[in-house]
């Protein structure tokens, strides 16, 4: 538990941040997709990226409010379970699209490098299916990660006690 003198300017530090990530990312999509010269295949990966990060921005919104029921600010209201629970695993997920993305944009670039004519000729659905693959991997990936802590383990190895 946190004193009143600390809590107070770190939750106003993290504020801050959030509304930075959201506005610079929600910039940075409106920009890539006016100007045409930044309207090429290989920015999709760039452009949901920033969409990805914007998302992450929002999260880190709601969690201003965690910490001020930490902080003993306000009282928490009956509903932070389903409330806490969907931040967790929006975080998992967003954390994990980040990653994925952040890979798939290197494996492309690294495609780029040694393989130039291939790479010219490459479709615009393949740049969409791997957008499509990113979020659907970290949905997995997500899933099977935040499942398990939901459950009591007692669930699990109930049949083999």
């Amino acid at each position: 538990m946190w004193s009143l003198s600390e809590c107070i300017p770190w939750m106003t530090v993290g504020l801050a941040e959030s509304v930075a990530i959201v506005t610079l990312n929600l910039c940075t999509i409106i920009v890539s997709i006016r100007n045409r010269n930044l309207r090429k295949r290989s920015m999709y990966l760039v452009i949901n990226l920033a969409v990805i990060d914007m998302f992450v921005g929002l999260v880190a919104v709601n969690l201003f409010y965690f910490s001020g029921v930490l902080c003993n600010l306000w009282n928490s209201y009956s509903s932070g379970v389903w409330i806490s629970n969907f931040i967790s695993v929006s975080i998992t997920l967003l954390v994990f699209a980040s990653l994925i993305n952040i890979t798939s944009i290197a494996l492309e670039r690294l495609h780029a490098t040694f393989c130039p004519f291939k790479h010219r000729v490459l479709k615009e659905w393949v740049y969409r299916l791997l957008v499509a693959v990113v979020w659907v991997t970290s949905g997995l990936v997500a899933i099977a990660y935040e499942l398990p802590l939901h459950f009591d383990s007692k669930f699990y190895y109930a049949e083999y006690l």
